[in-house]
Parts: C-alpha cells; structure tokens; sequence
C-alpha cells in the first residue's frame, strides 16, 4: 500500500513550491484535504464546503502548473474562509439562522476574487461566532468548533473567526481568510497555536464581506507560520516586498497594562522578552497610559463596535425573527449600541484619534509587543450555560488586541509557547496603520528568534 501523502503537514509556501516542482499535482491535493474534511470528528467547523469549485480551481491550476505558468507562489494552495465573505452560489451565513435561507451571493467577494487570481483553491466556509460577534467562538445554532489544542477537557476554539482557526490547525487547509473587528483573529491564533494577521482597516476591500463595525472591521489571515500569512497578504494585495528592519532592533512593551495577564502568560511573555534580548532585538518598557484612557473609555461610552453593529443591524435585532433566533448574548450586546449617545460615539472616536496620534509617534521605529490574549483558551464548560461568566470572559479576552483596532493599526500573532494546561500562548506585533509589510517583515524575525527558544528547550 502506498503511503498517504503528508500535505497537511506543509506550510503554504512550502506547499507552494511543491506544486511548482512537480512533486505533487493541484488536483491530488485538493483531493486530500477534501478527504480530511469529510474525515473531521468536528462537524461544526465547516458551515458550507465548496468541494466542486475547489476540484475546478486545482484543475485549472494543474494545467498552468504543468505548463509552467503558475499565477503566483500559491498557485494551487487551499484556502478556506470564515463565512462574511460572499463565494458565488454558496450561502453567506454569517453564522446566523435569519441569514440561513438567503439567496447565496452571485458574485464572490473581491478578496475571493483576487485569491482565486492568484490560482488559490477554495474548499468552503468555515463557522463563527453569530454576526461575527464575540471573542469565544461560541455558535448555539451550527455548534461551536472545539480547540484541538485541549487535552483536559473540551476547551473554546476563541473567536469570531472560530472554524477558520480550527481548520488549520486540524489540518484540514494550510490557510483560511477571516476578520477582525476587535481580536477575531489573534484571539483565535493564539488559542490554537497559529499565526494570525489582522490587516489595516482599507488595506483589502470589503465589497461582498458581512459587516459588523465598519470603521474597524478589517480582513485577517491565518497560518501555521508568519512566512504564510505573508505570502498571502503577497498574493491578494500584489505586494511582495519585505523591508529589512534597521539596526538597532527594538520592540516597545507597554508595561502598564502587563499585569491584566494570568501569571501563566506573564511569564511566558518575560521568557519571551529575554529571548529577544539574546537574539539581539531589545525590548524597552514603556508607560503608555494612552492602553488605560482606551479601557476606561470604553467602559463609560460604550464600544464603537456596538454603535456601529447597532446601525448595521438594527433591523434584525429589532425584529420579531431577531428575538426569536439570533443568539441572545449577541443580540443584547448589538442592542447596547441603541443606548449610547452622539455624544458617547463623539467620545470615542476623538479618544480613538489622540490616543493613535500619542501611542505611534512613542513607539516610532518598532513595534508594540504584548500578550496576544491574557489568559489561554477558557473550558468551554466554564462559559457554556452562564451567561454572567461568558459576558466577563468575552470582554476580557480582547483587553489587549482591541488597543490595534482601537489605535488604527495592523497587528500580527504569533505563537510563543504553552501556558496552563499545555494551552498554546501568543504575544502580539502591532504598527501604525499601512505598515503592513514592514510588521510582517518584524513579525520573521520575532517568529524565528521564539522558535529557537522553544528549540533550545
């Protein structure tokens, strides 16, 4: 019997390069994860499978491959997506029952539209938190996808990106497509052990992708390495450059918010830190109060996201259908933004500009380096069936990947070892707004500095 091809055991890139090789068909990939997908004891990551489509599209990439001709480093690499971003013919959920029985989409999302011209294969969509709203992952209508990291007990997968993140790390796609409005892809990285990028708000166009909070909604990617996430962002921006950051090597770590984490994940981030030091990356604490004024605002305004997710969703969460079948968590928090005022929304959108105008200009010439999340990938148990322990944990969770969003910013996580119950931990990269390429091009060398901490372990 011939063995099995490993291919879910490859990054994208390497992948990529195989193809390109000859070494493996498109077609016979594809067909591998299709069988893995069917194979999944988790039936609650995937919401729709586009199992037809993706047999076209690595048919169309074996012939260019075959001929020499790929479309790019990618050319027949799977890719799953969260389900916000419209596929032609396929339902877009949003992970909603009031969206179950819509017409699918006719067109595909502009970001779909520009993977699939850069030759990647599509194998379906993933599930999510309802409306793409909640940090935990939790879905009471399509099931909630369980972090494969867990060995102690069933554990959440974070969210809202929830399936996307699981999908990967089950190997089950090398590469999945989300959004991030306040931590919907970090949260979910650092919990499963991936690397997750949350893109600058515009730097993707949103055409064909459900809303929750425009002003802040940004498109994120999700891998097994850095080098992924940014062969990807390569591939549907066009933008292949990855400018050498500059001697002397330093990142900022804003040491007032530190003590929000669980000593688990302090103290990996202090490992951390004196990693970087050896690997000759300083890392400078600063007193940023700009986090505290962020948290605080918050906590007495409201959140943007609600304001905005209440304008965009108003109907729904108003309706009869809304009260009778949306998520009752994610309903009552869309309907906190009907109580906040113009003044609150004022509020915080000029606390939002100062407090980027501030943060940036201390942190010039490197990245802000903190914890991805405070805590690891809560029992499932713990929040399933109390809602006053969900509501804390929720709000908790995003305490520090809420600050990119909030600071306009990109953002990347990336794994940095295990904390309680051998539970991944992530620490985060974030730059101003348009820096994109520069963050991904730190984000290699932080990523390979922690890999020989963990090697040399």
């Amino acid at each position: 019997m011939a063995d099995v091809p490993a291919f879910h055991q490859y990054g994208a890139v390497e992948l990529g390069r195989r193809l390109r090789a000859g070494e493996c068909q498109a077609e016979e990939v594809a067909e591998h994860f299709i069988d893995r997908i069917r194979a999944c004891p988790d039936p609650a990551v995937f919401l729709h499978a586009t199992f037809d489509r993706a047999r076209r599209e690595a048919g169309a990439s074996g012939e260019r491959l075959r001929r020499g001709a790929p479309l790019g480093p990618l050319d027949g690499v799977p890719v799953v997506w969260k389900d916000v971003f419209d596929l032609a013919g396929t339902p877009t959920t949003a992970g909603s029952r009031l969206l179950a029985d819509r017409g699918p989409p006719v067109a595909d999302a502009d970001v779909v539209h520009r993977a699939g011209l850069a030759g990647l294969v599509s194998l379906g969509k993933t599930n999510l938190t309802e409306f793409a709203n909640s940090a935990l992952g939790l879905n009471p209508h399509y099931g909630t996808p369980h972090n494969p990291r867990a060995a102690d007990a069933p554990r959440v997968p974070g969210g809202s990106s929830s399936g996307a993140a699981v999908a990967v790390a089950r190997g089950l796609a090398p590469l999945a497509v989300g959004t991030d409005t306040g931590g919907s892809i970090r949260t979910p990285a650092a919990f499963n052990g991936l690397a997750g990028f949350k893109a600058s708000v515009g730097r993707y166009d949103m055409r064909g992708v459900f809303p929750l909070a425009p002003s802040l909604d940004s498109v994120g990617l999700l891998a097994g390495s850095v080098a992924d996430c940014a062969a990807l962002d390569a591939a549907l921006c066009g933008d292949a450059r990855l400018p050498v950051p500059q001697d002397p090597l330093c990142c900022h770590v804003p040491a007032d918010i530190l003590a929000w984490a669980d000593p688990d994940v302090r103290e990996n981030f202090e490992s951390v830190l004196a990693c970087l030091e050896r690997h000759g990356i300083a890392c400078r604490m600063l007193a940023l109060p700009d986090f505290g004024l962020i948290e605080e605002g918050m906590r007495r305004h409201g959140g943007i996201s609600l304001a905005e997710a209440y304008r965009e969703h108003r109907n729904w969460v108003e309706s009869p259908q809304g009260a009778r079948l949306m998520d009752p968590f994610v309903r009552q928090r869309i309907l906190k933004g009907r109580a906040m005022s113009a003044y609150d929304l004022l509020a915080l959108q000029a606390l939002r500009r100062d407090c980027a105008g501030r943060v940036w200009a201390a942190v010039r010439g490197g990245p802000l380096l903190m914890p991805t999340a405070p805590h690891v990938a809560p029992l499932l148990g713990q929040v399933e069936g109390s809602p006053a322990e969900f509501e804390r944990l929720n709000r908790r969770t995003t305490c520090f990947s809420v600050m990119a969003n909030m600071l306009d910013g990109c953002s990347v996580s990336i794994p940095s070892g295990r904390g309680q119950a051998g539970m991944p931990v992530g620490v985060s990269l974030g730059m101003p707004a348009g820096s994109e390429r520069e963050l991904l091009s730190w984000a290699l060398r932080v990523e390979s500095a922690i890999q020989y901490r963990v090697e040399e372990k």
